[in-house]
């Protein structure tokens, strides 16, 4: 009867700690949503997979544009990062860029100090130029956003060479639900992801204990 008891418990705990596919900080389940507010309105993102399924992609949806960003998992379940596409109604022109190899996107785990970097070449189908993108981990903090209090690693990538020279890109992570701010947007809802921290080992010892 106990064994019975385990199998359903570790199902359950399955279910939940198992929403959120690929690493912490950034899940990558299909279907997953979440919504943020910008000052303009809300943008919606959502996780697709890739017509290749070892490609995660993560699609956002505003008043004034739309993008795509594409992700997977490396060898040592680290995120790494393919190349995004955007296209907004103010821009004359799409913004789409394949990056060759991905970008170690985020070195996991995430510890404060920790730093990484990755060589790849730029495509935009039209030209290429070669770049080295630097990630950092540069610290904690707790976000509040209408969804509520999160604590997050800040995360940091930038370029100091070539046309995206000075770019930058921060992101304050959750370690389940990825982003708390994305896109200048903060988080309001999301769909398809329960907290894991509700479930704990030692629940799962003490129902096999009864």
């Amino acid at each position: 009867m106990r064994a019975v008891r385990v199998s359903v418990v570790v199902f359950f705990l399955v279910v939940l700690a198992g929403a959120a596919v690929g690493a912490d900080y950034w899940p990558l389940t299909p279907g997953t949503t979440f919504t943020y507010q910008l000052s303009g309105g809300p943008l919606e993102v959502e996780i697709h997979q890739n017509v290749n399924p070892d490609w995660y992609a993560r699609s956002y949806m505003s008043a004034d544009c739309s993008g795509t960003q594409n992700y997977r998992l490396g060898e040592d379940g680290d995120v790494l990062w393919g190349g995004s596409g955007w296209v907004c109604k103010s821009w004359v022109d799409p913004d789409y860029y394949t990056l060759t190899p991905p970008v170690l996107f985020l070195d996991l785990p995430l510890t404060i100090g920790k730093l990484w970097q990755s060589e790849t070449t730029v495509d935009y189908g039209y030209g290429s130029f070669g770049a080295t993108i630097y990630g950092s981990v540069t610290g904690a903090e707790t976000v509040t956003t209408p969804a509520g209090a999160f604590d997050t690693m800040v995360v940091q990538l930038f370029v100091l060479d070539g046309p995206w020279f000075m770019r930058q890109w921060t992101y304050k992570l959750h370690h389940q639900l990825g982003p708390v701010i994305d896109e200048g947007g903060e988080l309001v809802d999301w769909t398809g992801i329960v907290p894991t921290d509700e479930a704990t080992w030692g629940e799962v010892k003490a129902l096999y204990g009864r």
